[in-house]
Parts: structure tokens; C-alpha cells; sequence
């Protein structure tokens, strides 16, 4: 038996480095991957991608006893423990100085006390109401924030050289409250701030980030329904409570003091108090030729808040690959497997929020992905690493404590495929992988996916900015190229009337609620199917001439190139 198995083991990797030799070589440079037949090397691996393991993980992570997995309970605790314990069950390397754990803390703040801005324009008030007119924040990690300043309206708040936009002009806002819109400037152009696509410009970390860069003390966002893409309940239910970051340190960025949202009506309010209307500074903000306004507003408050220190961990391993010259890269793979833990209790009073589709099943997926490419490690060049990621509900605050304090350099990882809240209700003949027209990855999934008669799908929303708000969008905003793989909308066998009855109407009634549990009648085909399927890509890249990277014009571009020179400078 051991001679036979020699002799098999022999074929497949002479197989594989037949394939390699009549693969044509590439450049760096060049978008067209270099392509490896890996259906039959594949065959048996596929094989061992099973639904039945797949439903034992989701079945064991959403079970009440894990109490709905929240960063700092016992129950997202036994969580990384199972999930470690399958990682060293299956062979993975400890990656993390010989563990598998990279432990971190987190902070809480919850607002206490005084819950009132005041806006006075030449000696008037100007009355807003907390919570119906405006919602408000501290990014700093303390018990009192006294804020007294001028606002300083700036349009969008965007700096964007490659769009050749800048909503500051020069203009020293030090010391300042901005006041800014939410989105892009508006453009039919896909060349200009991704046209209908949201750009991450338009994203809210990005206007705080942007405004805490030039020197003001706090930031104000206007909200519309219409710029958003939602209402504002969504605003008072994301801002309302205790709210978690990262541990700020000496080495931390400036942090606003002030941070807050004004809905639409109080945004009209604090325009005309200036002598302008809402509109008219929506118009004046969508110009390339805008300049800094000066309101004369004063915005004075007192933010009391209260502090407590959250310890949780991302669980990390890695399969190593073979190549003596390639190992150290690797392709990296992610999923969160934290909840909302214990909450509101529903009509039912059911008050565990357990997390079945979101996102037992993405993690649970990538558990069944790691134990078959463990046995495909010695065809593999370079290196997988898996990682296990906490506190996604959180703020992708696990993702982005890893893409601040990498165990690997970034510029060692080539791609990342991200999996969350996967589909559940059989296979399709198409798949979506978040943001993968932003690189050369591309082609690696289209080649796949014409392999399998997959059609490959871009974003269905493109103005809800969707791939800003999973974990590989910390990676991707340090450089790293990734994608995260969205099920498909069109199912075997069945029509669209089916698929929102069924599917969407599941999602609509059962997301972030205590009835998001596990269903013994779910279909996992359609889970095989997106493991396969992000397998086989993964095993093209490993064993690749060239890897993915941004394709020009692409705002992380940048940071990927910092990153490649970052590293070429340490070797």
C-alpha cells in the first residue's frame, strides 16, 4: 500500500510539474495569469469539500451555548478554541509565535450624560433634538471631551488627486468642525470617482480619517436618504449604545473629538440659520472648483462617555507551501466568527443572537477549504493563510488590527478572498466576487469560472458601497488585492420569483436577529459549489508566474506599492 501510494503521489506531482513547464511564462507586468489545468489534480480535493462538515461547524457555532459569539464573552471564547482545535486537528501551522491566536484588546465607549450640541449663529441657538436631528460620538478614549469651534463647511471633504479634486483648497481648517456630505461628487463617468459606484472617497471612515489628517477637532456629516442609500434609523441604530475601537497608544493617530451625523431637516436648519439652503450647497459642493465655506456657526459640546477595555483575538494558521523560493508568499483567506452575542429580545423572547449565516457559515466553509488544503499542501508553491477574524460587527476591527500589526508583511500577500454570510439554498450559475474588476484577479476567477459555466456578476448595488464593509476591506485599503465572494442570484432550477421569496426574504426577516439560527434544511450545494470554486482559484494563483495586483487608477493602488517598497527595503 505505502509503494502504491508513493507511486500516486508520484504522478500527480509529475502531473504538476508537466503542467508548470508547458505553462508559458509571464511578466509581472502582464494582466493575463498564467493559467494551470488543475481538474484533474483537483478531482479528488473536490471530493472532499463536503456539505456534511460544512453543517456540522455552522450547527456547533450557532448552538445557544456560545451565547451568540460576542467579542469578550466566554462563548465567542470557546468559538476560537473549536476553531483551533480544528485548525491543529487538520495540520495547520500556529501562526502567530507558535499559537494560533493574535490576541488584542478592544475599547468601549458609550455615551453618558449630556446629549446636546449647540449651534448658535450670531448669538442664536439654532434647537436640534439628539437622536431625531443628530447623533454624536467621541473618537477619543476618554471619560470627558469639551469641544468649542468654528464649522467650516466642506462639500464632500474629499482630497483625491487622481480625480484631480480637492474640497480643501488650502484652506487651514485647524481646529475646526467640518461640516461635509456623505458619497461622491455625482458623475455618470466610471472614470471619475467610480461613476455610480461608490468610491471609498464617499465612505464615512474615510471623511473622518480625512478630517482628522487636516487638523480639525471634530467632523459633522450630513445624511440624506437618497446619498446614504438607507434612512436615518439606520444612523441612530449604528450610533446609539456602547460603540468599540481599537486601543489607542502612543503610536495611534490623532483621533476627533467630536464626531457626529445631521439628518436631512437638521442639516436644512443649520444652512439657512447661514443664509444658504441645503441645495444649494449640494450644488456648490459637486464642483471641481469648490472652496471651503465658513459658516460663522459656533458648535459647542461636552461628551461624557464610559470606558471599559474588550480582550478578544483573530485565530490565524497557515499550510505551507513547497517552493523554497516562493513559500513566504501566500494567498490569504477570511472570515469572521464573531456575532452580535446577547441582545433585544424578539416577539418569541429569544434574545441570542446566533449568527448562523452570518457568519457561522463563511467560517465554517473555510474550515472544510483548510482541511482539504492541507492535503494538497505539497502541490501548492506558495503558502495559505486562514484566518479566523473577531469583532467584524464590531467595525471590521479584527481585519483591521491584523492590517496594523501583520504577522506576515502585507506585501507578501499576493490575494485574499473573503467569505461571509454565504448562500444556503442551493447552487447557481452565477457568483459575485466583490471587486474583482479592481485587479488583475480578474482573471484568475474568470478562468475558473468559465472552467465550472459560472458567470461572473459585479457589484448588483454599486451605490451602497458594499465592498467597504466586510473584512478584506482593511487589506485591500493596505494594499493587499482581494475580493470577497458573494453568492450568486441565480439558482439552479428556480426563477427570480422563487429566489425573493425564498432567499431574500429570509435574509430581510432573519439578518442581525435572534432567528438567524441554524436550519436543518438549508442546502449546502450551493456552499460546495463557492468552496470549489474559491479552491481551485486559490490553487491557480499558489502555483502561478505572476500574481494579482491593482489595475491603474485604483485608489489602493498606492499603498500597494508603499507596501512592495516598505518590504524590499527590510530584505
Amino acid at each position: 500500500m505505502q509503494i502504491i501510494k508513493y507511486f500516486l503521489a508520484a504522478i500527480v506531482l509529475l502531473s504538476f510539474m508537466l503542467s508548470c513547464t508547458q505553462t508559458k511564462k509571464s511578466s509581472s507586468t502582464d494582466s493575463t495569469p498564467t493559467m494551470i489545468d488543475t481538474k484533474s489534480l483537483l478531482g479528488d480535493a473536490f471530493k472532499a469539500i463536503s456539505g456534511d462538515e460544512i453543517k456540522a461547524h455552522i450547527k456547533y457555532l450557532s448552538d445557544d451555548k456560545l451565547r451568540g459569539r460576542a467579542p469578550g464573552s466566554e462563548g465567542i471564547d470557546a468559538a476560537a478554541e473549536y476553531i483551533a482545535s480544528q485548525f491543529e486537528e487538520y495540520g495547520l501551522e500556529p501562526a502567530v509565535d507558535g499559537s494560533f491566536y493574535q490576541e488584542f484588546s478592544m475599547v468601549g465607549v458609550e455615551l453618558t450624560g449630556d446629549n446636546s450640541i449647540a449651534f448658535t449663529k450670531d448669538g442664536k441657538s439654532i434647537q436640534l433634538e439628539y437622536f431625531v436631528d443628530f447623533m454624536k460620538e467621541t473618537g477619543l478614549q476618554v471619560e470627558h471631551v469639551e469641544v468649542d469651534a468654528e464649522l467650516v463647511y466642506v462639500g464632500y471633504g474629499i482630497q483625491a488627486p487622481e480625480n484631480d479634486w480637492d474640497d480643501y483648497k488650502g484652506v487651514d481648517v485647524t481646529g475646526k468642525v467640518l461640516l461635509m456630505l456623505v458619497n461622491d461628487p455625482p458623475s455618470d463617468d466610471p472614470n471619475h470617482f467610480g461613476g455610480e459606484a461608490l468610491t471609498y472617497y464617499g465612505r464615512w471612515t474615510y471623511k473622518y480619517e480625512k478630517a482628522t489628517e487636516m487638523g480639525a477637532v471634530g467632523a459633522i456629516l450630513i445624511h440624506t436618504d437618497e446619498s446614504a442609500g438607507y434612512g436615518w434609523k439606520v444612523i441612530t441604530g449604528s450610533w446609539s449604545g456602547e460603540q468599540t475601537a481599537l486601543g489607542l497608544n502612543d503610536n495611534s493617530p490623532p483621533q476627533l473629538s467630536l464626531r457626529s451625523w445631521l439628518s436631512e431637516d437638521a442639516a436644512e436648519k443649520i444652512f439657512s440659520s447661514a443664509g444658504f439652503s441645503l441645495s444649494d450647497m449640494q450644488e456648490k459642493a459637486a464642483s471641481q472648483d469648490f472652496t471651503p465655506i465658513h459658516t460663522g456657526i459656533n458648535v459647542k459640546t461636552t461628551i461624557e462617555s464610559k470606558i471599559r477595555t474588550i480582550k478578544t483575538k483573530n485565530v490565524i494558521g497557515i499550510i505551507r507551501g513547497t517552493d523554497p523560493l516562493l513559500s513566504h508568499e501566500m494567498i490569504l483567506w477570511t472570515g469572521h466568527y464573531d456575532h452580535l452575542g446577547i441582545g433585544a429580545a424578539n416577539s418569541e423572547g429569544d434574545s441570542i443572537y446566533n449568527g448562523a449565516w452570518d457568519n457561522a457559515s463563511g467560517i465554517s466553509a473555510i474550515l472544510n477549504m483548510a482541511k482539504v488544503a492541507v492535503n494538497l499542501k505539497y502541490d501548492l508553491r506558495r503558502s495559505i493563510l486562514v484566518m479566523a477574524l473577531t469583532a467584524e460587527e464590531s467595525g471590521l476591527l479584527g481585519s483591521k488590527y491584523y492590517s496594523e500589526n501583520p504577522v506576515y508583511h502585507l506585501a507578501t500577500a499576493k490575494a485574499l478572498f473573503n467569505i461571509d454570510a454565504i448562500n444556503l439554498w442551493g447552487e447557481t450559475t452565477d457568483m459575485i466576487p466583490l471587486g474583482y474588476k479592481r485587479s488583475t484577479m480578474e482573471g484568475f476567477l474568470a478562468q475558473i469560472a468559465k472552467n465550472y459555466r459560472i458567470t461572473l456578476k459585479p457589484d448588483q448595488s454599486p451605490g451602497q458601497g458594499f465592498y467597504f464593509r466586510s473584512d478584506h476591506f482593511p487589506f485591500a485599503k493596505a494594499g493587499v488585492p482581494a475580493v470577497s465572494i458573494d453568492s450568486g442570484n441565480d439558482y439552479v432550477g428556480r426563477d427570480q420569483e422563487w429566489k425573493e421569496s425564498t432567499v431574500d426574504a429570509w435574509i430581510d426577516a432573519n439578518y442581525h436577529q435572534p432567528t438567524d439560527e441554524y436550519d436543518e434544511n438549508w442546502d449546502y450545494s450551493g456552499v460546495v459549489q463557492l468552496a470549489r470554486f474559491v479552491l481551485h482559484v486559490t490553487y491557480n494563483i499558489a502555483n502561478a508566474d505572476s500574481t494579482p495586483e491593482w489595475n491603474d487608477g485604483q485608489e489602493f493602488k498606492e499603498a500597494r506599492l508603499k507596501s512592495l517598497e516598505e518590504y524590499r527595503n527590510l530584505k
